[in-house]
């Protein structure tokens, strides 16, 4: 068992992450305007009206369909791979920074350094791996599988405002619904490195958002970062028809439960982790918890235990740990949520030698409280969606680090790379 001491938030990190509304958004809440220099897409100077649109189906879940194109004209910019899919996967290489793209039937993979992205073009799911060692002959391993990208939003009659008005009607919309899926990958640089950003765009079947999620890694790091964005195309807006309000509730950049078929990999058994739940259920973000995994109580997001700011999952019985958390709070609460019930647990055998079970929840998700009405969206993002005018949201920057060499070692590198990001300084002295 860890002690609660041995996982502290150590002073480096209570700068970035327990006091993290002081320094990051001394100007506001978090749904308010950012100077954060780290996000060029932001279409934050958009107003936040919500748009009247008709209502969508049900959506449930059957066999993908094959892909169809994006509509954007190939070889646009430097570096760009677009893959119109179909039931001939194209076997297309790209690499750029110490990162490589590169498609092996209908699966793409995003790899560099000792973290990869396996995203898988027939089923609208993805998983993240690791090595076992930092060496290009180094065998890889599991640590998120089973991972799909989801968006729920609500659909209000015309002429009510909030998002428990009478006639509001839930939705969900999913990557691993049918439809049909396509990838594109570039070159980038930001603040925290240079590498390549692969998007993986869904086309619904049913009427819904088109969801584009989008991975980014760098050279020569061993974390990612990622991104959901959910739109509506001005074409398929039909005003006089049954017109609606529509309000994004929930944006989840990486989902892998028992409804995606997926899990979180981590050490031989999570009856021996630990999390650390950094911020709980939004209106407790001044609360730290260290708990056994599957012992969280989240009221909001149940079931599991939700962190606002960052979670640390660590195993002292391995050593094996994981950090996740948001680099952004700018329209939505960022959220992690982590739980394990035991009758229900998956597992994996792979390259780390030992059989694992599986964590039945892990989530990154962009909260909106009382919804969001999709923005018009930028030029960059526009071209991600495949249309001329749409009206979506993007999420917050999802960020993880599968295997840190410790805990605590993680939890200060998220610190830093927070700061790095915003073009603040941390504050290591602190009294």
């Amino acid at each position: 068992m860890i002690a609660a001491d041995s996982f502290r938030i150590p002073p480096v990190v209570r700068l970035a992450l327990a006091g993290l509304a002081g320094l990051v958004l001394a100007c506001g809440g978090t749904a308010g305007p950012s100077e954060d220099p780290g996000d060029a897409r932001d279409p934050g100077a958009v107003g936040d009206v919500p748009e009247d649109v008709p209502a969508g189906d049900e959506f449930l879940r059957d066999v993908p369909e094959d892909a169809d194109d994006w509509g954007v004209e190939d070889g646009a910019g430097s570096d760009v791979l677009q893959d119109p899919g179909g039931d001939v996967w194209e076997s297309v290489t790209l690499e750029h920074g110490g990162v490589l793209v590169r498609s092996d039937g209908p699966r793409v993979f995003l790899e560099g350094g000792g973290v990869r992205v396996v995203a898988d073009r027939a089923t609208g799911r993805f998983r993240v791996e690791r090595r076992l060692r930092l060496a290009e002959d180094a065998a890889w391993f599991v640590v998120v599988d089973g991972a799909e990208s989801r968006a729920q939003f609500l659909e209000c009659p015309a002429g009510t405002w909030g998002w428990d008005a009478p006639g509001c009607v839930a939705h969900q919309a999913a990557t691993g619904m049918p439809g049909t899926w396509t990838a594109r990958a570039e070159a980038f640089a930001d603040a925290l490195g240079e590498g390549l950003a692969l998007a993986m765009r869904h086309q619904p079947k049913a009427e819904g958002p088109i969801l584009v999620t989008t991975f980014h890694l760098r050279g020569d790091t061993t974390f990612l970062t990622a991104d959901l964005l959910a739109a509506w195309p001005d074409e398929l807006i039909d005003e006089d028809a049954n017109p609606v309000r529509r309000r994004l509730v929930d944006l989840s950049v990486a989902a892998a439960d028992v409804e995606s078929g997926g899990a979180l990999y981590l050490g031989p058994d999570p009856a021996t982790h630990r999390l650390l739940d950094n911020g709980h259920d939004v209106y407790f973000d001044y609360e730290s918890l260290v708990e056994p995994v599957g012992a969280g109580s989240s009221i909001l997001f149940s079931p599991g235990a939700a962190a606002n700011w960052v979670a640390a999952v660590a195993d002292p019985a391995s050593g094996a740990s994981l950090v996740a958390g948001f680099l952004s709070n700018r329209r939505g609460v960022g959220i992690v949520v982590v739980d394990w019930v035991a009758s229900a647990s998956p597992t994996v055998e792979d390259a780390w030698g030992t059989p694992r079970r599986g964590m039945t929840r892990f989530e990154g998700r962009s909260h909106y409280l009382e919804g969001r009405g999709p923005l018009g969206l930028n030029g960059e993002d526009l071209a991600a969606v495949g249309a001329v005018a749409a009206r979506g949201l993007r999420s917050e920057l999802f960020y993880l680090d599968p295997l840190p060499p410790s805990g605590q070692e993680g939890l200060e590198a998220f610190a830093r790379r927070y700061a790095s990001r915003i073009g603040k300084r941390v504050w290591r002295d602190v009294p």
